[in-house]
């Protein structure tokens, strides 16, 4: 691995070691800091709420020292307890960084979205009983939709993370004991996340539940309830043990009565890094040197409920395209603003139709035209160059009461505009959904905890294609038709112009570390890909050490001195630029007897 650096010097002293920015120039790291398998970094997209105390007055005490007074700041610091106090230490690998991707967004902040309904109590809460599930759909929506603005190229990087206020009840009191939800799309009630994963995260602000804040119970010193809720995201259910990170509730046995469940097994980390390593801009990183995940995901947001007639399950909420480049498999998921109900509840609407229109090489004078597409049914579209149809249609052959669907798929030949059907072997399609857990800091009632399904999606999987690839950009539609009528579309107007989307491998900024550290003495760690001629700073987990400024370039080398206190064990590195949730992330291993660590 090379980075390059300018050959000048910065060198000043902070808090607890001397920092120096030594130039270097194509400088070869080989080192060997991370588990055999890699260390895989999740990014974690998050979305204060306005309202959140986050948002309206940050104010968290860094049990290492200051205040955190900054959203970035804030939450930042959540995820880097997460990784350095829970997940590190018990050899899962994964670790969590900023989702925020490189200097070019449109902005290096995490987006601040709005309370959908802000009449219950003060702005920022949610509803718990939100029978259909508004209120989270809704924010949902408003999360996804700020991060592919923030990217510019329709990315969202990880797993979005939703800080909200406070949960409430229907008559605006609040609910003392529900402190997280977390969500991935599942086969059914109780079982594991599907591939491709599908997930968000819910967690009250932690200016409740950290140790020192002025808000709530000052309890939770690692933030064991995000790590919660990202082990229920990264397909974890829950696990009723003493000592649980996923037990049902929170248990305060700790010194002073704080949390302690942190524990993982060994089937959980088993099953954490198999769905980490499927969300989407995940890195790897063996042996110091990075290399992307092999999923990658494009998304169109669509408005939501600007027809109130529309059932939610006629509304669609976003379009996902994800490629997995290792299988060669693409998934095309139209994500509903609500359920799908049982086929006893359909009423007259027994003719539904999910169409995706797909213009493969965004060239809107090649593929079908009019007459090739009525011909397989196409609903009217202004829609152009289409090269790939996929129909969903719902059927009444679910066993039980549930609802069925079929799904078909046709390629069209860009020179001869000749329409040809997938074979069934090639496609899949199926209706999914997205189940939702609760965490409570104190279970009023064991029947809380269960399953509660979200929203549905039709998702359409078309196996070992090179359709979708890497950086070609292309567009598309989709459509919902019931019983011959037009009801929603992904732009919701009839328009020649549709968004164009690209499947980009995204950059994040890096970091590179020795391959060991010891206590009280001195490491070095060089930084790639940061805004150039910034101040930063570096720190261990959560706890600032050290700082340094970039060159020209977004470059940089910090030296600095291992706190005596660091336990032995691999910690998470992260170099922040200051005033922006921009980071670049690794790892250090600290061990206690450097000499007994072989190179």
């Amino acid at each position: 691995m090379f980075v390059l650096s300018k050959l000048n010097c910065h060198a000043r002293f902070f808090l607890l070691g001397l920092i120096l920015c030594i130039g270097y120039d194509l400088v070869a790291i080989h080192t060997s800091n991370s588990l055999t398998n890699g260390t895989i970094r999740v990014p974690l997209a998050w979305c204060p709420v306005n309202g959140s105390p986050a948002v309206s007055d940050p104010n968290i005490p860094n049990p290492w020292g200051g205040v955190d007074r900054t959203t970035d700041d804030i939450l930042w610091r959540r995820h880097e307890r997460v990784t350095d106090d829970i997940y590190l230490p018990q050899g899962t690998g994964i670790t969590f960084r900023s989702g925020v991707l490189n200097p070019v967004q449109t902005s290096l902040h995490y987006p601040t979205i709005n309370d959908p309904n802000e009449a219950l109590g003060s702005p920022g809460n949610v509803t718990v009983e939100d029978t259909h599930r508004v209120e989270f759909n809704a924010m949902i929506n408003n999360c996804v939709t700020a991060w592919r603005g923030l990217s510019g190229s329709g990315t969202v990087s990880g797993i979005p993370v939703i800080n909200i206020r406070r949960f409430v009840h229907n008559d605006g009191t609040l609910d003392d004991d529900l402190i997280g939800k977390s969500a991935c799309i599942k086969s059914s009630a109780g079982s594991s996340c599907n591939e491709p994963w599908n997930g968000y995260v819910f967690v009250i602000d932690n200016c409740y539940t950290a140790v020192g804040a002025t808000c709530g119970w000052n309890n939770d010193p690692h933030d064991q309830n995000l790590a919660h809720e990202l082990g229920h995201a990264l397909g974890l259910n829950h696990r009723d043990q003493t000592g649980a990170l996923m037990a049902e509730e929170q248990q305060e046995d700790g010194p002073g009565g704080t949390v302690n469940n942190l524990n993982v097994n060994a089937a959980e980390i088993t099953s954490l890094r198999s769905n980490a390593a499927l969300v989407p801009n995940s890195e790897i990183d063996p042996n110091n040197n990075t290399t992307k995940g092999h999923i990658v995901q494009s998304i169109l947001v669509d408005k939501v409920q600007d027809n109130i007639q529309l059932t939610p399950f006629e509304d669609i909420s976003s379009n996902k395209v994800t490629l997995d480049t290792r299988h060669k498999n693409v998934h095309f998921d139209q994500e509903l603003y609500g359920l799908f109900p049982e086929k006893n509840k359909l009423n007259n609407q027994t003719k539904i139709q999910y169409w995706t229109l797909v213009n493969v090489d965004n060239d809107s004078k090649t593929g079908a035209n009019i007459s090739k597409l009525k011909s397989i049914g196409v609903p009217p579209t202004n829609f152009s160059g289409i090269d790939l149809a996929l129909l969903a249609q719902v059927t009444s052959t679910g066993s039980a009461n549930t609802t069925g669907i079929d799904g078909k798929g046709w390629l069209i030949n860009e020179s001869s505009a000749e329409v040809s059907p997938l074979q069934s072997a090639a496609i899949n399609t199926k209706i999914k959904t997205m189940y939702i857990e609760s965490h409570y800091r104190d279970i009023p009632n064991k029947s809380d905890i269960s399953d509660i399904p979200l929203f549905s999606v039709i998702s359409t999987t078309i196996n070992d294609s090179n359709l979708i690839k890497l950086n070609k950009p292309y567009s598309m539609q989709s459509i919902v038709y019931t019983n011959g009528k037009i009801v929603d579309r992904l732009d919701d107007e009839l328009s020649s112009k549709f968004p164009t989307s690209e499947l980009v491998q995204p950059s994040f900024p890096q970091c590179y570390t020795e391959a060991v550290a010891q206590p009280s003495q001195n490491t070095t760690v060089r930084i790639s890909g940061l805004l150039p001629n910034h101040e930063i700073y570096l720190g261990i987990g959560a706890r600032r050490v050290a700082e340094g400024i970039t060159d020209n370039f977004g470059n940089s080398t910090i030296q600095f001195l291992i706190p005596k206190d660091t336990t032995p064990a691999l910690h998470l590195i992260t170099v922040g630029v200051d005033k922006t949730a921009l980071t670049a992330d690794c790892e250090l291993k600290i061990s206690d007897n450097i000499k007994s660590q072989a190179r």
